[in-house]
């Protein structure tokens, strides 16, 4: 069960900014499955580098809403807990690492798992 403080490289998000991840999660989501019906019609380069950014930040979003973790926040050292826009600095320099440290196994991760989805489109489209 998550609790609802910081705990360095596991959460760093309350319920309120989950909220608004959420709702850009379902936008994502629906622009990526558009983007993946519209390369099986058109075929171009640019569709698939959409159909790849849209898939990143819908990998990503989805992290960040299952695991209460902000990338963002973890790469400039924040947290919020409270009403969206009320950010909190951290100090500690291991606590930044450890959110660092896990905002970039995120972000590496999301990338090759769109990479991959965007390349198993290309081919069997």
């Amino acid at each position: 069960m998550y609790t609802n403080q910081y705990k360095a490289g596991c959460c760093n998000i309350g319920e309120a900014e989950i909220r608004i991840r959420q709702k850009f999660l379902i936008f994502f989501l629906l622009i990526s499955i558009l983007l993946t019906i519209t390369v099986h019609f058109y075929h171009s380069l640019w569709v698939f580098y959409l159909l790849f950014l849209t898939t990143l930040a819908t990998i990503i979003l989805f992290v960040e809403v299952v695991s209460r973790f902000c990338v963002l926040f973890a790469i400039f050292s924040l947290h919020n807990f409270h009403e969206p826009g009320n950010l909190d600095a951290i100090d500690d320099r291991h606590c930044k690492k450890k959110d660092r440290l896990r905002a970039l196994y995120i972000i590496m991760g999301a990338i090759v798992v769109a990479l991959l989805y965007t390349w198993l489109i290309s081919v069997f489209c």
